[in-house]
């Protein structure tokens, strides 16, 4: 009985999906990660038209994906950068941020 107690529990244990929380969004300042446009838009509330990156020493890359994981857009922001326009986002588009920087939308 024990035995079949431990490989039910272990077989329970492995057969979750485990997968990592997106953790809520609360501001319009981002750092690197994935994130999809529409939970974004919901939290802002607006159309999103421009991006900055408002770290004095670090530099962003920024990418823009559809649903089929084409690039749309592709940005190298340097610090203090100056605000760039972004293209039309849609609602099952991605936003990839990498580097040390922060990204600003609005």
């Amino acid at each position: 009985m024990k035995k079949f107690f431990y490989t039910l529990l272990i077989f329970l244990c492995l057969s979750f999906n485990i997968a990592k929380a997106q953790p809520p969004i609360y501001t319009n300042i981002f750092n690197q990660g994935v994130y999809k446009v529409d939970s974004i838009a919901q939290v802002l509330g607006r159309d999103i038209s421009f991006i900055q990156n408002i770290s004095s020493e670090k530099s962003v890359y920024f990418l823009l994906v559809d649903e089929n994981q084409s690039v749309i857009q592709a940005l190298k922001m340097e610090p203090n950068s100056p605000k760039y326009e972004l293209h039309k986002l849609e609602p099952n588009f991605k936003i990839i941020l990498i580097g040390e920087g922060s990204a600003f939308l609005s």
